[in-house]
């Protein structure tokens, strides 16, 4: 998948992932956000994700935000969550503790389940919480954990929301393009995602497939002017495609050209099967080198996962991530647990070669 490997480095990260050459050259062309070709490639975006996202397209709409993921889940919390309502979040890692910060800084009512960062959510504890806490409106969880590599089950989060009648939110940017799953199926109201993860374009905007009827009701109630996803939308849809405020002009562009791609790969499900193929290369390789896991395999996302250095190496991050950018891959050095603790991604415009020459210079360095 990836050209020129001896030429160019290896993302082998979360969030930002290595793309394909067309999608890079992509941003070399110069547009202007009011002309029509931008206005149009902005609402042709728009129909494909939530195409992408569910087979009951007139039911939703996907709004951009400008910003990261997190902004994006921002937008959808001091948006959707109004004064008499309440927000369950569940978390097991950084990426929940973040939706559970912006409410406490947001000030909206909320309560949280705190689950170990190593294992999946405990379900039981999760439906006590739902029965004991009947003035809960809304649930929020992230479906991958980035800081460790968990998946949680969104098949027994929504049956449990349709079970007490709550609205679900889905911080998805971990997933969503990597993974076919269908928002009206599992009763998502609100998915926040971005381009640069699964769906292999670049950074520079995030988006929410939201549930129409829902967005309707929210018109000037947010908690924040930049940040309202109604006003975004709204504006997008009475202008044909024009944006707020300045668009990430050029992450536009290359997303399009991403989603391009995809079609081309086959859809989801052929890149969700490559995606497969490159965890367990990786998965294999690293057994045999003797590193351990830190997520159990029954709880680990195909994404990406985690390690621990074995005892018998004398080795830091910080040295192993020198060496192997001096090979030429990158692997993330930020969220660490502990030094001796470290990710890897397998996702991006890579494929199971890139993943066996990754353990191959593994192997000389350890």
């Amino acid at each position: 998948m990836k050209e020129d490997l001896k030429e160019e480095r290896i993302l082998l990260t979360t969030r930002i992932h290595s793309v394909n050459r067309k999608v890079r050259e992509s941003l070399m062309e110069e547009i202007s956000p009011f002309e029509k070709k931008f206005k149009n490639m902005t609402q042709d975006i728009r129909d494909r994700v939530v195409k992408i996202a569910t087979m009951a397209d007139e039911e939703y709409t996907m709004i951009p935000i400008q910003g990261s993921g997190t902004y994006a889940v921002e937008s959808v919390i001091g948006t959707m969550i109004g004064e008499d309502e309440k927000v369950f979040v569940i978390s097991n890692g950084l990426n929940g503790d973040r939706i559970g910060k912006i409410c406490g800084r947001l000030k909206v009512n909320y309560t949280m389940y705190r689950g170990s960062k190593e294992r999946a959510i405990n379900l039981e504890s999760i439906e006590n919480i739902l029965k004991n806490n009947e003035d809960i409106t809304h649930i929020a969880m992230a479906h991958c954990e980035t800081s460790s590599g968990i998946l949680n089950s969104l098949e027994a989060i929504s049956e449990l929301a349709r079970k007490y009648k709550k609205s679900l939110i889905l911080d998805a940017t971990a997933t969503f393009g990597g993974m076919e799953f269908d928002v009206a199926k599992y009763g998502v109201d609100f998915l926040i995602a971005t381009p640069n993860e699964c769906l292999e374009g670049i950074a520079g905007f995030a988006f929410v497939v939201a549930r129409v009827e829902l967005l309707m009701k929210r018109k000037e109630k947010a908690h924040s002017y930049s940040l309202d996803m109604y006003d975004q939308w709204e504006y997008i849809e009475k202008t044909n495609g024009l944006w707020r405020f300045t668009p990430p002009v050029q992450a536009v562009k290359a997303f399009s050209v991403a989603l391009d791609k995809l079609e081309k790969e086959g859809g989801i499900k052929v890149r969700e099967k490559r995606y497969n193929r490159n965890y367990n290369t990786l998965k294999n390789g690293m057994k045999k080198l003797g590193f351990d896991f830190l997520v159990p395999e029954e709880s680990q996302s195909p994404f990406l996962l985690s390690f621990t250095l074995p005892k018998k190496i004398d080795y830091n991050f910080e040295k192993l991530y020198k060496e192997l950018k001096e090979d030429g891959f990158i692997i993330d050095r930020d969220e660490l647990i502990e030094n001796h603790i470290f990710r890897i991604g397998v996702v991006g415009d890579i494929d199971s070669e890139s993943i066996e020459k990754f353990l191959k210079n593994l192997k000389k360095i350890v």
